[in-house]
């Protein structure tokens, strides 16, 4: 973005879903997202082909899992996780 390069819908989400810890639990919280990107995106795609007849380029940017939807559920996500670290305490450890 600083050298003026434009990043797609799915180039932003890719690299925010790239971007996130390696531990067990992103891990499977990752998976769970990318799922929900893939019915998502399924079923934007065949919706506008069976409705409309419009570019698979134009039905992307209807689809409700965009950048700043994805980056709120791995905040939720984020503060879930701190709320389990800090009722589990440090003996847990």
């Amino acid at each position: 973005l600083e050298m003026g390069a434009n990043f797609s819908e799915e180039e932003s989400v890719f690299q925010l879903l790239t971007g996130l810890p390696q531990s067990p639990e992103w891990r499977m919280f990752k998976s769970q997202l990318e799922q929900q990107l893939h019915d998502a995106y399924s079923g934007t795609i065949i919706t506008s082909a069976l409705n409309s007849g419009g570019s698979i380029s134009a039905t992307f940017q209807h689809n409700p899992m965009t950048f700043e939807s994805c980056s709120t559920r791995i905040c939720g996500e984020a503060s879930h996780q701190l709320n389990e670290k800090n009722l589990t305490g440090p003996e847990s450890e």
